[in-house]
């Protein structure tokens, strides 16, 4: 598929390749004439048929919310021209879910970074299977075998945390070379993302500074590929069911890079249903259908900030700089670019989804309204 947009306003036209899979999203192809892996179709497992959400995919259309909630509604979407909608559940049932004229309840919008969350997620389900150890041990990246190198210093918690220290050089036109700390080229270049990632060099000390890149998290993608693969498992069925079919997220997508790696750092897609999934797993510290799916503590481990001067957990955003104001400084979430968030108030055992156009930014007081109403009407 050739891609051509043209916005006089901002740069000019572009030309650009992609391929679609079921299973494997949108594949940039760049200037390569063809992928670097064969797209085979994946098996995935359906949620459970007849069974109500969120074990499966039945929904009872919830009753008409209080006034209160109606009217905080009307004023975030009149505040919100990108909002494509907003969904508010319990672990047991949606209690309230509305949509803009071009969402819908079956509409899949992308997560951008709310797959961090998912891989973070997904490092708590290695652990609890045993594949891993713990978050604390040096990080066993397959390009970070050698034990004299800086990289051995890293650990887990620090890709997941962005306190890596990972960068990489970039040599500018007149001769300069300075750092970069990359961000969108894992979504944009036709690479290989896991590689990149891998090749970073550490520019700081490992744990030391806070930096918000997607090096490390594709560097936990090449973990994740490489836990899975050494154990003679297919590598997609396995990633999948792991977490999102264990969830039974049957809409959720990963996008694939040119090499076939599933991008960790984000370009997801999903509906707002199974989106709340997620926020259902932390509500319920790892619990699902009475098993145990992460670790003893990961839920706090994961929805907690421990440095000073960044609000940032694991993968996870947290309220302690009160960009909510009337929400409790222990509400997280899952965050992407385009102020896509799965809110996870376990206080309260509410989870609030919502999903938003990349060109129109949300009204972000507006939405602090609309939850926090709810916790004042259902909590």
């Amino acid at each position: 598929m050739i891609v051509r947009w043209h916005d006089a306003g901002f740069s000019e036209p572009v030309v650009g390749a992609a391929v679609a899979r079921p299973g494997y999203g949108g594949i940039v192809l760049g200037p390569q004439a063809s992928l670097g892996f064969d797209p085979q179709p994946v098996s995935r497992r359906r949620p459970q048929p007849g069974h109500a959400w969120p074990l499966g995919d039945l929904v009872e259309t919830p009753p008409s919310p209080p006034g209160e909630i109606a009217r905080a509604l009307d004023g975030f979407f009149a505040r919100s021209a990108g909002a494509y909608g907003i969904l508010i559940a319990t672990p047991e049932r949606i209690l309230c879910e509305r949509y803009s004229e071009f969402g819908a309840a079956d509409r899949v919008t992308p997560s951008w970074s709310m797959t961090k969350a998912i891989t973070c997620t997904v490092i708590g389900r290695l652990i609890q299977q045993g594949w891993l150890a713990s978050v604390y041990d040096p990080a066993p990246a397959p390009l970070w075998r050698d034990p004299r190198a800086i990289h051995r210093v890293i650990t887990l918690d620090h890709l997941l945390r962005m306190r890596s220290g990972l960068a990489f050089p970039v040599a500018h036109g007149d001769g300069r070379v300075t750092l970069g700390f990359e961000n969108s080229a894992v979504y944009q270049d036709a690479g290989d993302a896991f590689e990149a990632a891998q090749r970073s060099i550490v520019a700081t000390v490992p744990g030391a500074v806070y930096r918000y890149i997607n090096s490390g998290l594709n560097v936990l993608g090449a973990i994740v590929r490489d836990r899975i693969e050494r154990r003679g498992l297919p590598y997609y069925e396995t990633l999948y069911g792991l977490l999102v079919d264990r969830l039974g997220m049957a809409s959720y997508q990963h996008s694939a890079d040119i090499a076939g790696n599933l991008i960790a750092s984000g370009a997801g897609f999903a509906t707002l249903r199974d989106y709340a999934k997620l926020g259902v797993l932390y509500l319920q510290n790892g619990m699902w259908d009475g098993e145990g799916l992460l670790p003893q503590g990961w839920a706090d481990y994961a929805l907690t900030a421990t440095h000073t001067g960044t609000s940032y957990a694991a993968c996870f955003r947290t309220n302690i700089d009160r960009l909510f104001p009337d929400l409790p400084p222990d509400t997280a979430w899952a965050s992407g670019a385009s102020d896509q968030r799965i809110f996870i108030l376990r206080r309260h055992r509410l989870t609030v989804a919502v999903s938003n156009e990349t060109d129109h930014p949300m009204d972000l007081l507006a939405l602090n309204h609309v939850i926090a109403t709810a916790i004042a009407a259902w909590a």
